[in-house]
């Protein structure tokens, strides 16, 4: 089996020397072909990738791009690549010595795989392990239903996945990769795991997915594209537990609104923007799972569980009363369930919710909550 490894470039250099070395270094007996693109990069990349190219058994082809993003740059590089298994691997990024052995035998001993997905180490510049990215180990669409599954070089996929599901959309500036996945899940695609940690992830200030550049409207854009994706891999799923569907969509709203408190700082009014879409998401967990868990007010504890991640912004209650009043206003409403200030403080109490700020949040949101009803 011939692998083809993806590399889009963008001001990577200090990274690329490495990067390359480590997909030559790669343990095992495959063919292996790797596909560098500088998209417009504006630092010593393509230099450092041209003197790479020219080293004997390099195994490396550059092409240049003028700068268009990274999912132009992977496109540019699937229509050259000629391998039955396609890798992305980011400039940035790592894999282990027998990340592709490993891989290739998983999908020549699994001939129903159209994608093998590995773990996932994460590790900071100083190449120190922080630690393991969160995996599935069953079933590939329901978790997409929360979230994205791993980083892109977590998977390894068939030539003929790319070619069912085509290229990424160059007009999504982030989640790029979450919407590729999507795509594949609704085009029946099937994904098998490997357990092993092979890829490794580089944290650093470059790569964090909050960049404000991607905010505001793009961001919006970018998660209603999801939102349509999630249901459409949903309708072909009918079979799905509804109860893990419904917990999809309510991590889904947490997810969107930790989104607007990254926005918070740049513009209060598109923050705003986005936590009505987590309201969105979060009544849709209703079409699902409305019987006992609504009754009980543990789809509100589950809710309200993932919103710990943000604690540290839980001291400006005037924005989260606005997030809560735009997200549990509406639930509450469509479950005609009744917010009194003991129910929020049972609520708050129940998902650890720090005692300092549970009286002054429920009465800053019960003001805003009854004056929208």
């Amino acid at each position: 089996m011939k692998t083809s490894v993806i590399i889009p470039v963008h001001n990577y250099a200090q990274y690329l020397p490495e990067t390359i070395k480590n997909v030559q270094d790669q343990a095992g007996q495959f063919e292996l072909e790797i596909i560098a693109v500088d998209d417009g990069s504006t630092d010593n990349s393509l230099n450092v990738l041209e003197s790479i190219a020219e080293q004997k058994g390099s195994r490396l082809r550059v092409i240049s791009i003028a700068h268009a993003g990274v999912s132009a740059a992977r496109n540019a590089g699937i229509k050259k690549a000629d391998g039955d298994a396609v890798l992305f691997l980011d400039a940035d990024d790592l894999i282990v010595p027998e990340y592709l052995s490993a891989q290739s035998a998983m999908l020549l001993n699994t001939p129903s795989a159209d994608a093998v997905i590995s773990n996932c180490l994460i590790f900071d510049r100083e190449n120190h392990q922080i630690s393991m990215w969160g995996l599935c180990k069953s079933d590939f669409a329901l978790h997409l239903c929360a979230s994205n599954i791993a980083p892109i070089h977590s998977f390894m996929v068939r030539r003929s996945l790319v070619e069912d599901v085509g290229l990424f959309d160059e007009s999504l500036l982030a989640h790029e990769d979450y919407e590729y996945w999507l795509r594949a899940a609704v085009s029946e695609k099937n994904f098998v795991v490997n357990n092993s940690a092979l890829a490794l992830y580089r944290k650093h200030s470059q790569s964090l997915s909050t960049n404000r550049e991607i905010m505001g409207d793009t961001e919006l854009e970018i998660l209603h594209r999801i939102d349509k994706a999630l249901e459409k891999t949903m309708a072909r799923n009918g079979n799905f537990p509804p109860q893990g569907v419904s917990a999809g969509y309510i991590a889904r709203a947490a997810s969107i609104l930790g989104k607007a408190v990254a926005l918070k700082d740049v513009s209060y009014e598109e923050s705003m923007k986005v936590v009505r879409l987590a309201s969105i998401s979060l009544c849709k967990s209703l079409k699902f799972y409305i019987p006992e868990a609504i009754k009980n007010n543990d789809t509100l504890k589950l809710y309200l569980c993932h919103l710990r991640m943000h604690a540290r912004h839980f001291e400006d209650c005037g924005y989260l009363a606005d997030a809560l009043s735009a997200v549990l206003g509406r639930f509450t409403e469509i479950a005609m369930l009744p917010l009194d200030a003991q129910v929020l403080n049972s609520l708050f109490e129940a998902t650890v919710i720090p005692s300092s700020v549970r009286e002054s949040l429920a009465r800053a949101f019960l003001m805003k909550y009854r004056a929208m009803i």
